[in-house]
C-alpha cells in the first residue's frame, strides 16, 4: 500500500512539474508573437556565441542574437524604411557574423547608394527561421510577423528555394503525402503549436536532420566556380510532380497571407542559388555530374516564376519574381556546405541582390 501511495505521489509530482514547464516554456500564456515559432521561442532575447574553427570554410567568431521580437540583431530604431527578409537558414545565416550576413550587407549597400538622404535610410529586418518551406513562411507570417504592430515593411523579400526542393519535392510520398496546408487547425495542431515539449522534440529532430543533410560537402572546398570537368544537364523535374506536391497551394497561401498582413508592400520572391551548380537558365545547369537538388531547385524556380507572371497578368502588381540564382552569386569557396554560405558567399549574394532590390525602392 505504501509503495502504491509512493508511486501516486511521484506521478503527481511529475505531472505537476510537466504542467509548470508547459506553462512557463510553452506558448499557452505567452503574449509575445515571436514565442509561437518553436525555434524563436528558445532564442528571442538571447545571445549565442561560438567560433566556427574552419567548419564553414573560414574561422570566425559569431554572436548570434535575436531581439525580443524574434529578429536577428539589435533593433535599429528611428523612422527608417523597412525591408523585411523572410526565409530559412539561408536567410538567417547562423554561422555568419551578424554584420556580414547578406541581409546586413544588403542594408549597407542600399544605404551607401542613398547616402545623401537620411529620410530614405533602409532597415533590412532579418526574420529568417531555419528549415522553413513556403508553408513554414506562411505560418510565420500568420502566427508571428503580422502580429507585430511596429513591422510595416515597404518591401518583403521572400528568399526561397532549397527547403521546398528538399522537403516538398525530395520527400514526396505519393498517396501517403498529407500537406498541412490542405487541412484546418485542430486540437492536435494547437497542441503542436503551443506545447513546450512538442517544440523541443521538433528542435531536436530538425537539428539532427539538418546536420545530416547539410554537411555532405563540409570539407569539399574549391576556389574555382565549378569542378573542371563540368557538363550541362537539363532539369528533368516535371510540372506534374510539383502539382502533386501541392506546391502551388503553398506558394499562393504565402502570397495571400503576406498581402493580408502588409497590403501596400511589394512582395519579391528571390530564387536561391546553389554552390554546386552553375545555372545557365530556367531549364539547364552546369555541374560535374547529374544533381537532383539542382534539378528540383530549377523546377521550383521555374514554376514560381510562371505562377507569379500569371498573377501579374491578373492585376496583382505588387508581386515580383527575381531569379537571383541565374547570377550564380557564389561558388564553393563562398559556401559552408551543400546549401549554406559563409561570409564570402554572403557578400556575393548582397552584391548581386543590391541592384535587383534597389529598383523597387524608388531612390
Amino acid at each position: 500500500m505504501k509503495f502504491l501511495k509512493l508511486i501516486c505521489i511521484n506521478v503527481g509530482l511529475l505531472g505537476a512539474t510537466a504542467l509548470i514547464l508547459e506553462l512557463v516554456f510553452g506558448n499557452w500564456l505567452q503574449q509575445n508573437p515571436a514565442k509561437r515559432i518553436p525555434e524563436i521561442s528558445r532564442q528571442a532575447g538571447r545571445t549565442h556565441s561560438f567560433r566556427t574553427h574552419g567548419l564553414t570554410g573560414e574561422d570566425v567568431n559569431v554572436n548570434f542574437y535575436r531581439n525580443k521580437e524574434g529578429f536577428r540583431g539589435r533593433a535599429k530604431g528611428g523612422n527608417l524604411r523597412q525591408v523585411l527578409v523572410i526565409g530559412g537558414s539561408t536567410a538567417i545565416e547562423y554561422t555568419v557574423p551578424e554584420w556580414l550576413t547578406w541581409a546586413e550587407q544588403l542594408q549597407s549597400n542600399l544605404n551607401a547608394i542613398n547616402n545623401q538622404s537620411i529620410s530614405k535610410a533602409v532597415d533590412v529586418i532579418n526574420a529568417g527561421v531555419a528549415g522553413q518551406t513556403l508553408l513554414g513562411n506562411k505560418i510565420a507570417v500568420d502566427l508571428w510577423l503580422k502580429q507585430i504592430k511596429s513591422l510595416t515593411p515597404e518591401l518583403v523579400i521572400i528568399y526561397y528555394g532549397h527547403n521546398d526542393a528538399v522537403y516538398t519535392l525530395g520527400e514526396f510520398k505519393n498517396n501517403n503525402f498529407i500537406d498541412p496546408d490542405s487541412r484546418s487547425i485542430g486540437v492536435k495542431d494547437q497542441f503542436l503549436i503551443n506545447s513546450a515539449f512538442a517544440m523541443l522534440a521538433r528542435e531536436i529532430k530538425g537539428n539532427m536532420a539538418s546536420w545530416v543533410l547539410n554537411n555532405n560537402y563540409l570539407f569539399d572546398y574549391k576556389g574555382n566556380e565549378l569542378p573542371s570537368q563540368s557538363q550541362v544537364f537539363p532539369s528533368i523535374s516535371s510540372n506534374a510532380r510539383l502539382f502533386r506536391s501541392l506546391y502551388p497551394n503553398k506558394l499562393n497561401g504565402l502570397i495571400e497571407s503576406a498581402k493580408v498582413a502588409w497590403p501596400h508592400a511589394k512582395i519579391i520572391f528571390v530564387g536561391q542559388s546553389n554552390p554546386n551548380c552553375y545555372f545557365e537558365n530556367h531549364n539547364f545547369y552546369r555541374s560535374s555530374h547529374r544533381n537532383l537538388l539542382c534539378e528540383d531547385l530549377l523546377a521550383v524556380h521555374r514554376h514560381t516564376g510562371k505562377i507569379i507572371k500569371s498573377l501579374q497578368k491578373q492585376g496583382n502588381n505588387n508581386i515580383y519574381y527575381e531569379p537571383l540564382f541565374l547570377d550564380n552569386p557564389y561558388n564553393r569557396y563562398g559556401s559552408s556546405d551543400a546549401i549554406h554560405t559563409n561570409s564570402r558567399g554572403s557578400k556575393g549574394i548582397a552584391e548581386k541582390l543590391t541592384p535587383r532590390i534597389k529598383k523597387y525602392l524608388d531612390f
